[in-house]
């Protein structure tokens, strides 16, 4: 309930100006910046007194923070380093995967939480998501090209938004 909200309110608050970031800053650097940023908070939910909601919540909304600047940059660093000749392949493994994850991830998740308790599951994301930000550091990606762009705002924005009301197979999405 409240706490999916608290994850989910960002995303929804952010979106614009998490695309705008994606499509203007280093996707590499923004997608580690937010990795780090995502293992931080699940280490903090280590030492914080869950009995106090009130920072449950707001540590919740921080996750949902990061993730929010997290997809737009991760989606299209991805798509850059994805051979056109293999885009088909890779959203057929990458939406099998995401469909067990989703499926396996809470079972697991549950299995660990209910033997190890909630710390070692925090720790066990975190230093996951530690690790693969480390593996994120050494992936050879394409800089993206940084030419005249608008200075992010609502008149950008909106531009977007055009854009993809102009285009109807991506507005359908």
């Amino acid at each position: 309930g409240l706490l999916g909200l608290a994850q989910f309110l960002p995303v929804f608050l952010f979106a614009i100006p998490a695309g705008q970031v994606g499509d203007r800053f280093p996707r590499k650097l923004t997608t580690i910046i937010t990795l780090t940023g995502i293992a931080i908070a699940l280490f903090a939910l280590l030492g914080l007194d869950r009995t106090r909601v009130e920072l449950v919540y707001g540590l919740m909304f921080v996750l949902g923070t990061f993730r929010a600047f997290l997809g737009p940059a991760l989606s299209a660093l991805v798509a850059s380093l994805i051979p056109a000749h293999a885009v088909a392949r890779y959203s057929a493994v990458n939406s099998m995967l995401f469909c067990i994850s989703t499926i396996m991830g809470p079972s697991i998740g549950g299995v660990l939480l209910a033997i190890f308790g909630a710390d070692f599951v925090s720790l066990m994301a975190g230093a996951l998501l530690a690790a693969s930000t480390l593996l994120m550091a050494v992936v050879d990606a394409p800089r993206t090209e940084a030419g005249a762009r608008s200075p992010i705002g609502l008149d950008s924005a909106l531009d977007g938004l055009r854009f993809l009301r102009s285009q109807p197979i991506l507005f359908a999405c």
